[in-house]
């Protein structure tokens, strides 16, 4: 399985590259403009001898532009061609001439992946950071990523050191359907946008360049690589551009990748439309590389504010024809001369011409003594514990730690690995997503870990992988034991259930299985051969004293088993210690404190999206197999603004669980602080129950409507957390600008702040806001 996911990528690189070179020969714009393909190419990398030492741009004390300003005159045209260009699959770089090392790329989300390599620190998925609310928790992990890039492949290594990590995902979850959910940060553009930008300030203070994903609009796998798009302008900028807008002034993120979806019947390598919003409105400065294989057009791509093409190797005979196209005046030479110095922007900032640099190589042993240290294994133990979000309780949990208890584990996720520590191959623990961890610890194994092997029983029932298997995979030597008559004999079950990452996973346009990109319905039973929704209420029928445990990257439903359990957790994909971290909160010795990052409705069709027909979410209707053509499918964003809480809000749709809500084993107040500032609103918590605790106060504004300007009930507009001992109180303050009033203006094309009477509302979710300030806009 694995070798054909290669080669279809492999193919999928090559079909891009075919469609180039059938332009050349085919279209009238390039005919007479005088290519001689026929005369041998020179390298760029071989077209004149090595630099001498001392150059300005080799100065790393001098600031960047000067370095680029002073290099730009020093290369070959052919040069600048080549800098456009990746060298092999997952590289860049690489004129030994100028001093550009060729330097690695490495793909994952929480980390690189560095299947050859033994295996790093396994974080929890994006989601799971989401799930934190806590930007300085997003960012030491971002910090601790970078470092673990740049450390986890040597000089001596064929294909160089690693300074790039494609990613994090900055796509909205729109549908619970979307495959790729997992990489993301939720329903939220607010908390997208700051928690990945947290991520990237991170990742890039190692000097290992983010490329936050995909811009834009990729928020389905079915045909992700042609799908059409249709998108209002007001919905554009306030939902789906609004986290890159936060990342990119935030962060500074030093590159980002696009997406093979067509925006207007445009694709997005060649809509300058789309680019020239980040490129010059937003006045980033960073460099656009495609996605695999979506470049499609050099003349197009390069024109349309793209500067860098993944998925290819060296080629001189490109590069030279590029150069003339840029003479011909076919390629906008303006164009052009931009795309190479976003190019050497990146290479620079990621130190790709400073190997030899002391500051480069201090940073560098700096990274291999945090590789997989302590203090790396701790962070991830802490994001675990602050991920996870306890959505039901009755009061069965936390345990008493003054008794003993015989704990049977049971369900499809109690005994599996998520990430391919086991040897599995990247597409079915999650494609572009996946990561080879060192180690990961199932719940299985953190249970006997927390409550003694002795007290343990394993009783699966069903199983993703190894289904005829009769002992544990994380545990040596553990029998499974039939589910219902092990169920019977503890004290209490806890079901690990949910999904997988053959569910949760990177599909892009091919069916696997007979099934397309994204899922196919909101219900576990749904997963084909499987039935957790029975397998639970059978259970609960021989021991009410039953916990479930969700393993998922986005909402899945509740509903057919809700009242059988006692408690309820959503512990995403948790990283390293997501099991442990599991038995601990049910011990009671961690409090939970994650909050959802998305709302859980109570069927499929109470999302906007889902409700509105095909159109709004096309590859849902795509059950039979299809075939390439040139006509590719459009989905249209009839739902609008109306994605996530503010759709449920705005059609009063009920849900089972509301954006931003998570449980804790402790209580807290919240009560009106007086205001020390203009523009600034405090509210102070207080801890009134009987155990420490971490609490997240989300601040949301409740923006004035008008003749013909609908708004919703209510948007986030900022978040912080508060970590209180019983009895203790403490004071946030949220000081809010004029983007938490603004609104996007069709009219004018611009945003506004409209006049009006505006609600500041605080709590600890967006269904529970206690405290309320008004702000009179005149």
């Amino acid at each position: 399985m694995m070798k054909l996911h290669w080669l279809k990528a492999a193919l999928g690189c090559l079909a891009s590259a075919l469609v180039a070179t059938k332009a050349y020969a085919d279209e009238e714009r390039y005919v007479g403009i005088g290519i001689d393909t026929g005369t041998p190419a020179v390298s760029a990398r071989a077209s004149a001898v090595h630099v001498e030492e001392g150059l300005p741009y080799l100065d790393t004390r001098l600031p960047l532009e000067e370095r680029i300003n002073d290099i730009l005159g020093r290369l070959t045209m052919e040069e600048k061609a080549h800098l456009l260009h990746a060298t092999g699959n997952l590289s860049l770089g690489n004129i030994p001439r100028i001093r550009l090392e060729n330097f690695r790329m490495a793909d994952s989300g929480n980390g690189p992946r560095a299947e050859t390599q033994p295996g790093v620190t396994y974080f929890p998925v994006t989601i799971g950071m989401a799930a934190t609310f806590d930007r300085d928790l997003a960012r030491d992990v971002g910090r601790a990523m970078g470092a673990e890039t740049r450390a986890v492949f040597d000089e001596s290594d064929q294909g160089g050191v690693c300074r790039m990590l494609l990613g994090p995902g900055l796509n909205m979850a729109r549908s619970p359907l979307a495959a790729r959910n997992f990489e993301y940060a939720g329903e939220d553009p607010v908390l997208s946008g700051e928690i990945i930008a947290a991520i990237i300030e991170g990742l890039q203070s190692r000097r290992v360049a983010a490329c936050p994903k995909h811009w834009c609009f990729n928020d389905h796998e079915w045909c992700r690589s042609g799908l059409g798009v249709r998108c209002g302008e007001r919905a554009a900028r306030e939902i789906y551009l609004r986290p890159f807008e936060i990342a990119l002034k935030k962060a500074g993120p030093w590159s980002m990748m696009n997406t093979g979806v067509k925006l207007d019947g445009i694709h997005v390598s060649w809509n300058t439309n789309l680019n020239d919003i980040a490129l010059k409105e937003w006045g980033w400065d960073g460099a656009i590389i495609t996605d695999w294989g979506v470049w499609y057009d050099e003349v197009k791509a390069l024109n349309g504010g793209t500067t860098i093409e993944t998925c290819c190797g060296e080629d001189a005979e490109r590069d030279r024809r590029e150069v003339e196209l840029v003479r011909r005046g076919i390629v906008d030479r303006n164009r052009f001369e931009d795309a190479v110095r976003r190019a050497l922007r990146l290479y620079f900032r990621v130190g790709a011409f400073d190997g030899r640099d002391e500051a480069d190589r201090k940073n560098a042993a700096e990274c291999a003594a945090l590789f997989r240290s302590e203090a790396h294994k701790s962070l991830a133990y802490r994001a675990a514990a602050e991920s996870i979000v306890l959505a039901k309780n009755d009061g069965f949990l936390p345990l008493d730690r003054s008794r003993k208890y015989k704990v049977c584990v049971a369900g499809p996720n109690a005994d599996q690995y998520h990430s391919m520590v086991d040897g599995s191959d990247l597409f079915s623990r999650g494609g572009s997503g996946a990561i080879k961890a060192a180690r990961e610890i199932t719940p299985l194994e953190g249970f006997c870990e927390v409550f003694g092997r002795d007290n343990v029983v394993f009783a699966p029932g069903m199983r993703f992988e190894n289904q005829d298997r009769k002992d544990a995979v994380s545990v040596p030597g553990m029998v499974a034991r039939p589910i219902l008559e092990a169920a019977k004999e503890c004290d209490m079950v806890v079901f690990c259930g949910g999904l997988d990452h053959s569910l949760d996973r990177e599909g892009g346009d091919s069916p696997k299985n007979g099934e397309i990109g994204d899922r196919r319905d909101y219900w576990l039973k749904s997963i084909p051969g499987m039935c957790q929704e029975d397998l639970i209420r059978c259970v609960a029928e021989v021991n009410p004293n039953l916990v479930v445990a969700i393993t998922c990257g986005t909402p899945v439903s509740v509903e057919e088993w809700h009242e059988k359990a006692r408690a309820i957790f959503f512990t995403w994909y948790a990283g390293e210690f997501g099991g442990r971290v599991l038995a601990e909160m049910v011990m009671g010795l961690l409090n939970p404190s994650g909050r959802l990052p998305f709302t859980f409705g109570q069927t499929l069709h109470d999302w906007p999206c889902h409700r509105m027909g095909l159109e709004t979410f096309p590859g849902l209707g795509a059950m039979q197999k299809w075939s390439w053509t040139r006509d590719w499918p459009t989905v249209t964003y009839a739902d609008g603004i109306w994605v996530g809480y503010r759709g449920f809000d705005h059609f009063r749709t009920k849900v089972r669980y509301p954006f931003g809500f998570g449980l804790s084993y402790t209580r807290f107040k919240y009560e009106c602080a007086p205001q020390e500032k203009d523009g600034e609103w405090r509210v102070t918590v207080k801890n009134t129950g009987a155990m420490r605790g971490r609490d997240v106060v989300q601040c949301y504004v409740s923006k004035p409507a008008a003749p013909g300007l609908e708004m919703p009930e209510k948007e986030l507009v900022d978040f912080s957390s508060i970590e209180l001992d019983p009895g203790e109180s403490g004071t946030l303050a949220f000081r809010l600008g004029d983007e938490a009033f603004r609104h996007w203006d069709e009219e004018s094309h611009q945003w506004r702040v409209g006049a009006g009477r505006y609600k500041i509302l605080l709590g600890p979710s967006s269904d529970n806001l206690p405290v309320e300030y008004t702000r009179v806009v005149r």
